[in-house]
């Protein structure tokens, strides 16, 4: 995809986003498949699926929709393997992780691959918490060096 077109889907995303964030709320599951088009011609987008969502509010009663979370689930890292951020991997996380997801995306978005890939779940999460990705990738693809730099700060 052109960047021109994933810079007016994903302004839309991170606008969604950082309202979440201002109201202490993580999306937690950011992925292309959660993101909904509202019309086929205008690219007016739509975050969806906010099963995994959780507050930040409080001391440490993580909440769902304001109903505590099972606690089976407090410590289980959530999300989808390509898009997950390394912190949601370790069960450590906060707002960030989001950040780290549309960084994904906007990838996925301008070269037609994931950062991250691999045969199975396993292999795809060990290079998340490597943090390595091919700028080259990026390069040939030919994103621009304004994309590749804002793609490093959201990784």
């Amino acid at each position: 995809m052109a960047e021109i077109e994933a810079a007016q889907i994903l302004t839309q995303v991170i606008s969604a986003v950082n309202y979440m964030h201002k109201n202490e709320l993580i999306h937690m599951d950011l992925k292309p498949e959660n993101i909904l088009f509202l019309t086929p011609i205008e690219n007016n987008v739509k975050l969806i699926d906010f099963q995994m969502t959780q507050s930040t509010k409080g001391t440490g009663n993580v909440k769902m929709f304001g109903r505590p979370l099972p606690s089976a689930q407090l410590g289980k890292a959530f999300g989808t393997s390509y898009y997950v951020a390394p912190e949601v991997i370790d069960k450590d996380y906060n707002e960030k992780c989001d950040m780290w997801s549309i960084g994904c995306i906007l990838y996925a978005m301008v070269t037609g691959c994931a950062p991250f890939e691999g045969n199975e779940d396993s292999e795809i999460l060990a290079k998340v918490k490597r943090g390595k990705y091919s700028t080259e990738t990026l390069k040939d693809a030919g994103v621009s060096e304004s994309c590749i730099t804002f793609i490093a700060k959201l990784l």
